[in-house]
C-alpha cells in the first residue's frame, strides 16, 4: 500500500501516442471504451499497468495513483494537512474506487482503493 500503482498519459493522437511508447519502451496496449471515451490499457514488461486517454486540457500531463486502503479515509487526511480535493471518490465498478487530490504545491495526483465490489 501507499506505492504508485497505476498511471494515465494523455495523448491528442491516442494510435500516434501508443506506436511510441510501444517502440521506446516496449509496452502493449488493449482498446477498450470507458462510456463513449476512447481509453487503453498499457501493459509495461515489468507488470505495472496503466492507460492512454485523450487529453482533456492542454496543461493535462501525466498522472499517477498511489494505493490506498481508504480512499474516503486519505482524502479527509489529505484536506486536513492542506491539500484539496479535484475530484471526490468514483466508483470503478467491479475494480475500485479513485479520487483525485491537489497537494500544498498544486500538484494533482489519484488515490486508488481495490475493491472488486465497487459499483
Amino acid at each position: 500500500m501507499n506505492q504508485i500503482c497505476y498511471f494515465e498519459i494523455p495523448a491528442d493522437v491516442l494510435d500516434r501516442a501508443e506506436k511510441f511508447y510501444h517502440q521506446l519502451f516496449g509496452w502493449t496496449f488493449y482498446e477498450m471504451t470507458l462510456g463513449s471515451t476512447p481509453y487503453r490499457t498499457i501493459k509495461t514488461p515489468e507488470g505495472i499497468q496503466g492507460g492512454l486517454e485523450g487529453r482533456h486540457g492542454s496543461q493535462q500531463g501525466w498522472m499517477s495513483y498511489v494505493e490506498v486502503e481508504s480512499v474516503s479515509g486519505y482524502l479527509e487526511r489529505a484536506v486536513s494537512l492542506g491539500g484539496k480535493v479535484v475530484v471526490e471518490k468514483r466508483a470503478v465498478p467491479g475494480l475500485g474506487y479513485f479520487a483525485l487530490i491537489e497537494d500544498t504545491e498544486n500538484n494533482v495526483f489519484g488515490l486508488w482503493e481495490t475493491d472488486a465490489n465497487a459499483d
